[in-house]
């Protein structure tokens, strides 16, 4: 049978596909009470209960955040099991770094990326998890219904650990590129000259973040090798080839992340306090008051016609102003389009954001019961996956 019939047959309209990898494929559906949503379909030898796991203690209660994808079910069906995640309209980071054509992102496009990256992380902390897989195709764009505002989003658990479990010398995890030294050095043990010798902990992430934040500047790793070893021998030196024309405080706060010692790393919770983050490309300090939340801070969202640009590589500086606007436009429109047939299926879309991401703006009555439902959703699939 195929992924489509077993999505239909399970109470989902299949709209279209949104990818393929490995071990399963990912199709964008309108899944009954959960409205649009996207479904992965996979055989069951791939399912990966523990992400399953990680991902439901940070989509119910107060760990929700906008930055981070809220998986929402899962069922299995045929020897397949479907995970019902949220579906995110816009192309993945990698598109940008990808990207041949555009120019090297300005600094204060980037700096509200990194910023609501780390508010994902800490909410990833503090629910007692480490991602471990941090990487450009893990992060994905999100355009907010019936609005020009776009943010990101953290995706894919599939590494993720809760924290007590690490110990050195664990079998790899992660891209190569962006690994944190500490766990290159727990696969290689006879690698380096500084050993870490209680296995690793949350700073990895903050490594990894490090290495999309350089990307994010210069579309290029701070560190490349031909294998493991080499790598390990090279990041143990300073960065060479720091990016260039960015402000002292982006660059603090990126070495500041690539600390080699993870003791010496700064923290996620730490970088949002950093400098870099209190003032806009003009040296300006942001109007933060005490009734300023994550939702209406400066850095919350992004521009929709500035994602788009960098994303679908429309060279702003090379071609006509004119080519250049009509390109973007038709990308938005096309783009609208798609959201208002989306919205014409499932109205919940347009929803107020705050009310879907905010814990703080729900109330105590509304937390219980979602955190009951959801609970209870995920307990039963950890525990009976097999269950019709």
């Amino acid at each position: 049978m195929t992924d489509e019939a077993i999505l239909q047959g399970s109470g989902c309209r299949v709209l279209k596909q949104l990818g393929h990898g490995a071990f399963g494929t990912v199709y964008l559906v309108v899944a009954g009470q959960y409205g649009i949503a996207a479904a992965k379909i996979m055989d069951f030898q791939h399912f990966n209960e523990r992400e399953w796991d990680v991902a439901g203690k940070i989509s119910n209660g107060t760990s929700v955040c906008q930055y981070v994808v809220n998986y929402k079910a899962a069922s299995s069906v045929q020897e397949r099991i479907i995970i019902l995640m949220e579906y995110a309209n816009l192309p993945p980071m990698q598109k940008i770094l990808d990207n041949k054509f555009t120019p090297l992102p300005r600094e204060d496009f980037v700096k509200p990326i990194i910023w609501q990256l780390l508010q994902g992380i800490v909410v990833i902390h503090e629910a007692g998890l480490i991602h471990r897989d941090l990487k450009h195709d893990n992060i994905m764009f999100h355009n907010i219904f019936g609005t020009e505002n776009v943010i990101v989003k953290i995706t894919d658990f599939g590494l993720a650990r809760e924290v007590d479990t690490f110990r050195g010398g664990e079998t790899q995890c992660g891209t190569p590129l962006g690994m944190a030294p500490e766990i290159m050095m727990g696969s290689n043990q006879n690698a380096g000259q500084q050993q870490f010798q209680t296995g690793y902990n949350n700073k990895v992430d903050i490594w990894s973040l490090g290495v999309l934040f350089f990307q994010l500047l210069t579309k290029r790793y701070p560190f490349e090798a031909n294998n493991i070893m080499q790598l390990i021998n090279i990041i143990q030196r300073p960065i060479q080839n720091m990016p260039s024309n960015r402000s002292y405080q982006c660059i603090d706060l990126l070495n500041k992340m690539l600390q080699y010692n993870p003791n010496q790393r700064i923290s996620a919770k730490e970088a949002l306090n950093h400098d870099w983050f209190k003032q806009d490309e003009n040296g300006q300090q942001y109007q933060i008051n005490p009734n300023t939340t994550i939702n209406n801070h400066p850095l919350s969202t992004l521009g929709l016609r500035e994602v788009i640009a960098y994303s679908y590589g429309y060279d702003w500086i090379n071609q006509p102003q004119e080519q250049f606007e009509y390109q973007v436009n038709n990308k938005i429109a096309e783009l609208k389009q798609h959201q208002s047939e989306l919205i014409a299926l499932d109205p919940s879309l347009l929803q107020n954001i705050v009310q879907k991401t905010n814990p703080s703006s729900v109330t105590n009555e509304e937390k219980s019961l979602r955190t009951e439902q959801s609970q209870g959703q995920y307990q039963q699939g950890i525990q009976n996956p097999n269950r019709q």
